[in-house]
């Protein structure tokens, strides 16, 4: 079907893409646009003089569809076809079909902003409209004015593109519709208290139908994701001690209302999956069980970058969770959201891609129809430092040189230069400084790239660096745990911790990692997440190789700093800590419950999960971020009442 479907408007697309340098694709969810596209440019002679890139928001998607592509074309990924992802590069000199992230492509610009290795850049999924590809599409316009030859490609699964003929002007439009088989959409009469509660149960009256196929479940984030699995598979032993020693036909379920026979009961294999997964984990929801019923708790991530095969009943939560940047408080905040109706149709056309599908949404039919109607872009809630000092190592000072479909608030863009300059990364002019540059090279936030350089010359390179890997992913503490283990990981992790410090608390954890010879077993008794910790080690090991190929000269970037002499080994981590993230720092309030941040001055609380919170409060502190939630929290921090925390020199 996805053949005939993209096929229909093979010759429009070769066509248009021949009229104009740029095209925009609008093509349903089903319509073959990802996997079958790149082959039309390939037969059409579009990788005799170069390589077509395909970017994708998310690991998980480029891994999955380069596959799929290389077996079109017969082909093994790594030749003719490759992919490059963060700890992931599978290409060679012969690939001439290259899936990417879309951060993979924005850093490709910073070597070659005119991206002359490709004859076609086609940007997937643009409709998600991440920070990332949103730069990526100013790039490209860039790119297109001093290489006209560069062909474009921005492909969208929803009907809102005027926005993007808008902004790349001379564009040619292709419309594919998709084919969708019929579903069915279910709405709750009643608003429920406890949404994973509802789409538990939900999951369990599907399984109680005789109708085949997978589950997939839309929840908002990893911490609910665990929940909703830990959840369900103490219902499912529930159910099979009920069954244990009899005849399946004897058994009667009770599903709410409904009524089933054991003898009717799929066995069913629950499958989490976000972005912080593994990816050989992420790939488990690709493989088909056999005789098993699969249920795939999955974020937005499952909405349009992924197909996975079988699914045939979603159950929508109607929640994402989203983190936005406050420019006037300096802060992240957390919160759950309602999402848009573009992402609940996009959610519910995940059911129908294989047969007639089923829908149960876990709220209203009129919270539906008072939702958003798209979601808004990330570039206009999120911190734009990052991109900020990329595109001034570009040789891009103004942002007004910069061409944006959406441009942040002048307030964003001004905290991102506030915060470059007083990391030392911008001079006054705007210019990129040497520590700039290294900076940039450093594929981390510019806080932690900024640590890592300044600890080559202080004593504790190693340390910084493990702390950094381990800030760089999810909290390792496993927290959805039962009652009876409750308090034995509670008694592991203190065995560990370090009472003044978090960031020591993170080194010590990695480094007995490490250690033991056995380290899934090391996880199980601690109660971490084997796979944050393998996650962790990738990381370390990417940043070290790359900061070993870098020059720091402490003279050319200005670094007078000269740590006192300290006994214990880890006080050169903190001082470190404190003179490269003073920024991060905040003192104890005369109150002695809340703290004020250096800068803005936010009235803040030390999370619940630091170890800082089993002693006497100290008078000054480093955290690695502020979060507001129902609360102004601070997480992963440090005292620093050894110290003196007055702004460095650099």
């Amino acid at each position: 079907m996805e053949e005939l479907l993209i096929s229909i408007v093979q010759d429009e697309i070769v066509h248009k893409l021949k009229l104009s340098n740029t095209l925009l694709i609008i093509a349903s969810t089903g319509s073959g646009k990802s996997t079958l596209l790149p082959g039309i440019l390939v037969s059409n002679g579009y990788t005799d003089n170069g390589i077509v890139g395909i970017s994708q928001p998310r690991r998980v998607a480029a891994i999955s569809l380069a596959k799929r592509v290389s077996s079109l074309l017969n082909c093994k990924i790594g030749g003719f076809v490759g992919v490059s992802v963060r700890f992931h590069n599978n290409t060679t000199a012969q690939t001439r079909v290259l899936f990417a992230t879309d951060g993979i492509l924005v850093r490709e610009a910073l070597i070659d902003p005119i991206f002359s290795r490709f004859s076609v850049i086609i940007v997937d999924e643009a409709h998600e409209r991440s920070l990332r590809s949103d730069v990526l599409f100013g790039l490209l316009v860039i790119a297109q004015r001093r290489r006209p030859e560069l062909k474009v490609v921005i492909m969208s699964a929803t009907l809102e593109y005027e926005n993007f003929v808008k902004f790349f002007k001379d564009v040619q439009l292709v419309k594919v519709e998709g084919r969708q088989h019929p579903i069915e959409i279910h709405h709750i009469r009643s608003e429920c208290e406890d949404y994973l509660e509802a789409a538990v149960f939900a999951t369990l009256m599907i399984n109680s139908r005789s109708e085949p196929g997978d589950i997939l479940v839309f929840l908002p984030g990893q911490e609910e994701i665990e929940s909703f699995c830990g959840i369900l598979n103490s219902k499912l032993k529930k159910i099979e001690q009920e069954a244990k020693g009899k005849t399946p036909k004897s058994v009667l379920l009770r599903i709410g209302k409904r009524t089933c026979n054991y003898s009717q009961w799929m066995q069913m294999v629950i499958l989490p999956l976000y972005a912080a997964l593994p990816l050989a984990q992420q790939e488990l929801v690709f493989v088909k069980a056999h005789n098993m019923r699969k249920v795939i708790a999955a974020t937005n991530i499952a909405e349009t970058s992924l197909t996975i095969p079988g699914v045939r009943f979603v159950v929508d939560s109607g929640l994402e969770k989203q983190k936005s940047f406050s420019a006037k408080r300096g802060i992240e905040v957390l919160a759950l959201k309602i999402i848009s109706k573009a992402s609940a149709r996009q959610r519910a056309g995940r059911a129908g891609r294989e047969s007639k599908g089923f829908v149960y949404r876990i709220y209203t039919k009129d919270s539906f129809d008072k939702m958003p109607e798209f979601t808004t872009p990330e570039i206009l809630r999120t911190n734009v430092t990052q991109p900020f000092l990329e595109l001034a190592a570009m040789g891009i000072k103004g942002i007004s040189e910069f061409p944006m479909i959406d441009s942040p608030s002048q307030e964003s863009f001004l905290v991102a230069i506030a915060t470059l300059c007083r990391l030392g990364a911008l001079d006054r002019a705007g210019s990129i400084t040497e520590m700039g540059k290294l900076i940039v090279k450093i594929p981390t936030s510019p806080i932690y790239a900024k640590l890592l350089i300044i600890s080559r010359h202080l004593n504790c390179f190693d340390e910084i660096l493990t702390m950094v890997s381990m800030l760089s992913v999810d909290v390792p503490w496993i927290t959805n745990f039962s009652g009876s283990s409750n308090k034995g990981f509670k008694n592991a992790k203190m065995r560990i911790s370090n009472t003044s410090s978090d960031h020591l608390t993170l080194i010590n954890l990695y480094n007995l990692y490490k250690k033991s010879k056995n380290p899934e077993s090391f996880c199980a008794a601690f109660g971490i997440k084997h796979n944050v910790m393998k996650y962790a080690e990738q990381i370390r090991i990417q940043l070290e190789s790359i900061v070993d190929t870098l020059s720091i000269d402490a003279t050319k970037i200005n670094m007078k700093l000269q740590p006192p002499e300290f006994e214990d080994p880890n006080d050169y981590v903190l001082w470190t800590l404190a003179q490269g993230s003073w920024i991060k720092t905040a003192i104890l309030d005369p109150d002695k419950l809340h703290y004020r941040t250096i800068l803005e001055k936010q009235k803040v609380k030390i999370h619940l999960s630091s170890v800082i919170n089993r002693t006497k409060l100290p008078n000054y502190i480093v955290y690695d971020e502020c979060v507001s939630t129902s609360t102004t929290y601070v997480r992963i921090v440090s005292s620093l009442d050894k110290f003196d925390i007055r702004k460095p020199e650099k």
